[in-house]
């Protein structure tokens, strides 16, 4: 749903050519995608941290 609003948004924005508009469609996109991203694994940060 959130990523559908923020794609909605976005060409809203790109449509009108509306900066504000633009800027929240790729502010929704990024929350979208950061909440659609599995969760990282302990055991992968551990070995990175080295």
């Amino acid at each position: 749903m959130i990523l559908a609003t923020a794609i909605a948004v976005l060409v809203t924005g790109v449509a009108l050519a509306h900066g504000l508009l633009l800027a929240g469609g790729l502010v929704l996109a990024g929350v979208a995608g950061q909440r659609f991203t599995p969760p990282r694994s302990a055991a992968l940060d551990r070995d990175r941290d080295r």
